[in-house]
Order: structure tokens, then sequence, then C-alpha cells
């Protein structure tokens, strides 16, 4: 046992030599830093670095429903973001008439790396379809919590990662409601070169089959983006069954179960606590929706 701890301790980092990701730790005795080894593999292990940019600022992490993907990045400690998208249309499918929504999401930093949220669908208006009269309700309201995991280790192109597990409530009209349904996503986000970035999210969401028991669904969102200037970027993006929070399609009580919807849109920041968004897409397949269409905005505090 001795032994083994004088090898342990033999190769950890001593000084003068490179600690990737943590160049305080590199520094010499004369407090240059020393370059990193490019072969030394990185740490995997779950890394919170310091959060050097805490001005209020809508550009950073950004804003989470301008897209079908959630970011694994919070919000620091203190700040506050209100996103809103009060334009969504949602058309019809095999089993659900068209609807509008105004869906909105309130985030808050709790610390640097954890982000508590209330999020709803908000105001719904199903629209009439045959012998079906209109309906108007409001959705359920659900809280959600986010874990920012690992910062990303470009030259391993290992991805930042977060994680997000949600309980969506009863607290809605009757008819929209179907009991207390949990959800938990692995977010994960890559940065390629200096324009790109890669979303990806694999989710886990609950639905109450009938009265009786609960049946989990698999959910899959992706977006790439391509940043045109500094306030401006275009994406695609795509979802199987739902979006990361359940904005669209239920997965089990709208019977739509491998739902799949692609689209595209942008993300505009012409103020620095200010963002607007949109998208249109469309269903590829029977059980989406045959058209997705909204528009948002997020404010930061």
């Amino acid at each position: 046992m001795t032994l083994y701890c004088l090898i342990f301790m033999s190769l950890q980092a001593q000084p003068g030599q490179a600690v990737r990701g943590d160049p305080e730790l590199a520094n010499n005795p004369d407090g240059e830093v020393v370059p990193e080894d490019p072969y030394l593999f990185p740490r995997m292990r779950f890394r919170q670095y310091e959060v050097k940019d805490r001005s209020k600022t809508i550009k950073e992490p950004g804003p989470d429903t301008s897209d079908f993907p959630n970011s694994p990045y919070t919000l620091p400690a203190g700040r506050f973001y209100v996103e809103m998208t009060p334009f969504t249309w949602t058309g019809q499918t095999s089993t659900n008439p068209s609807a509008y929504n105004f869906q909105a999401l309130y985030r808050y930093g709790l610390t640097d790396y954890w982000e508590f949220r209330v999020y709803t669908q908000g105001l719904q208006v199903d629209m009439a379809t045959g012998q079906t009269p209109q309906y108007v309700g409001f959705n359920p309201i659900t809280f959600d919590m986010k874990i920012h995991l690992q910062e990303e280790i470009k030259e391993w192109f290992i991805p930042a990662l977060g994680l997000e597990a949600f309980i969506q409530t009863d607290f809605g009209s009757k008819e929209l409601s179907n009991g207390v349904q949990p959800g938990l996503s692995l977010l994960a986000n890559h940065s390629i070169g200096e324009k790109w970035n890669l979303n990806w999210n694999v989710g886990l969401v609950g639905g109450w089959a009938g009265d009786e028991y609960i049946t989990y669904t698999t959910t899959y969102q992706v977006s790439l983006s391509r940043e045109i200037t500094d306030n401006l970027s275009f994406f695609v993006h795509g979802y199987v069954n739902d979006a990361a929070l359940p904005q669209y399609v239920s997965p089990i009580s709208g019977g739509n179960s491998n739902a799949m919807v692609l689209g595209g849109g942008f993300l505009w920041t012409p103020l620095d606590r200010v963002a607007l968004w949109g998208q249109a897409g469309a269903g590829v397949n029977n059980p989406a929706p045959d058209t997705l269409f909204y528009l948002g905005t997020a404010f930061a505090f």
C-alpha cells in the first residue's frame, strides 16, 4: 500500500508541470505558464471551472427555448432569465388537432452550476375539428433543475455535459393534465471551429398509460448552428418524440411515439440583454405534427 501511494504521488503534477484546464497550477517558479503536454490524456472526471463572465447578458449561456435541445450550461449564481414564446403553432397530428400556445420558461442560478427552472406551455387553444369544438385551457407547470457537469475538452472532442431533471405537475386545466410526469435528460454541446456549434440531448420522459401505470419513452434532440455575426446565428434542428422540455407533442398521452420533426431558424440578440428567435419546421412521419412554427424572446436580469 505504501509503495502504491509513493507511485501515485510521483505521477501528480509537480511545480512547473502542465495541468490541462488549470493554467494557474502550471506555473513554474518564475511565474510563467508552461505549455500543456499534447500527449497528456485529459482527466476524465467532472470538473467545473470558475465562471468568468458574471454580467447580465443573454449571450452567455444563451436562451434554451430557441431550439429543440437544451444547453448543458447554466446561469451563474444570482442571474435570472425570462424566456417567452408568445406564438407557437403546432399543426395537427393523427390524434391531436392544430393548437396555439404561449409558452414560458423562468431560469434562476442557485449556484454557478445549479439552475432552478419553472416551465409551462401556458395558454393553449385547440382548434375545432369535425365534431370537436374549440378548446381553451392552461397547461400544467413543470419544475425543473439543471446541473452543469463538465467543461468541453476540444482537442479530444469531449463535449460540455449537463444533466436536467424535471417534474410536470397537475397544476393546470384538467383536460390538459395527465398526472405527474417525470423526465431526465443528458445534455451535451460541441463547439466546432470558431463559428459552428453542435448541441444534442438524450432524454427519458414518463407518462401515464391510462390510470394504472407510468410508461417511459426516450426523446432525442439535436441542433447545428452557425454564427453569422456576433449577434446573429442560424440553426437547423430536429427532435424525435418531443423537444427537451414537453413542448409540442406528449409521447405517451398523445399517442404519438416516434414522432419526428425537422426545421430551421435564427437567433438574434439586438441588445446585450435581449434575444429574439424564430423557427419553421414540419413533421417527417405520420405521428408528427404536419407543421411547427414559433417566435420567441428572452430577457436577462
